[in-house]
């Protein structure tokens, strides 16, 4: 179950997520990208005051068609620039799922520790990462 999507540009999406135990007090459960094929999810933790991201994708692989996160504890900072040159800064708690298209440019900040899971379609090449620089998409 989906609160509501906060779409302000083209190509991201940030969406809170319900838990589908709101009254179960041993805790919550989620159920995201269900449906969707994955060979790989990977968890990142990251501390307080660290940026990351900070690049864009051409989705030549396809797990950043779109590329897929859970925010699953902790607050961000999202900034996304899409190819029209429209921006989002945005403030992100957990729980949330954030969805950046290919050739978005993205960062994010930890406003707080946080945790993610990133759900990946295929398994991760470090040789062919699919990430470019700001300096790139700005050349585009």
């Amino acid at each position: 179950h989906f609160l509501f999507c906060l779409a302000m540009i083209a190509g991201v999406r940030i969406i809170p997520v319900l838990s589908k135990t709101p009254d179960d007090e041993r805790g919550d459960v989620f159920e995201i990208f269900r449906g969707i094929d994955a060979k790989q999810v990977t968890v990142y933790t990251r501390k307080q005051g660290v940026t990351f991201g900070c690049h864009f994708h051409t989705g030549d692989d396809p797990s950043k068609k779109p590329e897929y996160f859970f925010l699953i504890s902790g607050t961000c900072r999202v900034f996304a620039e899409n190819m029209q040159k429209e921006t989002i800064r945005e403030i992100v708690e957990a729980p949330a799922i954030i969805e950046f298209d290919s050739f978005v440019y993205h960062e994010m900040e930890a406003i707080t520790d946080v945790t993610f899971l990133e759900y990946r379609a295929t398994e991760f090449d470090p040789l062919h990462p699919d990430a470019y620089s700001k300096e790139e998409f700005d050349a585009l």
